[in-house]
């Protein structure tokens, strides 16, 4: 999805309750602000989820939205049960209480990635935390029939990105890439894994996977991936992206 902004913050708490069970997984890949030079900051994403045990955001924000917005009566508050940070604080994970009057509760796993810049990739040093961040979006997941809720801030380029990732690391897991013939035409669209699954998120929201980076950044993920699998791990895992003609063509 597209990072909540400050009118739609309980829209998007209203669809955790309606559309997912307990416990939920969100996977945050922006910060809030972003850092533009000369002292400048834009603003990424609302501050949707409480910081720590000494904030309850309510729903819905009297501030902001419109009082029973859509005539329901759904009304709220979420709060921050523990705070967690891994990695030197590349990862910070949260522990939610969703509380919504005659609804129930819902616990919600929180999971803020810190190292991921707009329009670009999280850099070498960071893959083990991001590798982590990916383990903790499933383990903490309720089953694999729950949707995880994964967004950036316009929730296409970082947001694609782990999508595909999520899709393609699974059949590595699954052996799906061990049967692939290594005597296809490689030029041929049809026969790589991942421009399908690029194009296939592209079909259902534009731009998905938004730049040449985020390209490249899912072939190393997957070739570290393989290595590990294939027992090649600590191997040079230096990658050479020498066909990407397609995903330009269709970028437009």
């Amino acid at each position: 999805m597209q990072g909540p902004k400050e009118d739609t913050v309980g829209h998007t708490w209203r669809m955790v309750s309606h559309m997912s069970k307990s416990p939920v997984v969100m996977v945050m890949l922006t910060k809030t602000t972003d850092a533009y030079g000369h002292g400048m900051h834009y603003n990424k994403c609302a501050q949707y989820y409480p910081i720590n045990s000494l904030e309850v955001k309510q729903i819905p924000n009297p501030e902001y939205e419109e009082h029973d917005e859509f005539g329901d009566g759904f009304r709220g508050y979420i709060e921050c049960l523990s705070l967690e940070k891994r990695h030197g604080g590349d990862i910070e994970v949260r522990k939610l209480k969703l509380h919504v009057e005659g609804r129930g509760d819902t616990t919600v796993w929180h999971l803020l990635y810190t190292k991921w810049p707009d329009h670009g990739v999280p850099d070498g040093a960071d893959y083990d935390s991001f590798f982590e961040l990916m383990k903790l979006s499933r383990e903490l997941n309720s089953d694999t029939s729950n949707p995880r809720i994964i967004h950036c801030s316009a929730g296409v380029g970082r947001t694609g990105t782990f999508i595909a990732l999520e899709t393609l690391m699974r059949e590595i897991d699954e052996g799906a890439m061990d049967r692939l013939d290594p005597n296809v035409d490689v030029n041929n669209n049809d026969n790589d894994p991942i421009f399908r699954a690029v194009d296939a998120l592209r079909d259902q929201r534009l731009k998905m996977v938004q730049d040449v980076s985020q390209y490249k950044f899912i072939h190393q993920v997957l070739r570290r991936q393989w290595l590990e699998r294939q027992g090649f791990e600590g191997t040079d895992q230096r990658l050479e992206v020498l066909h990407l003609d397609p995903f330009v063509e269709h970028n437009g």
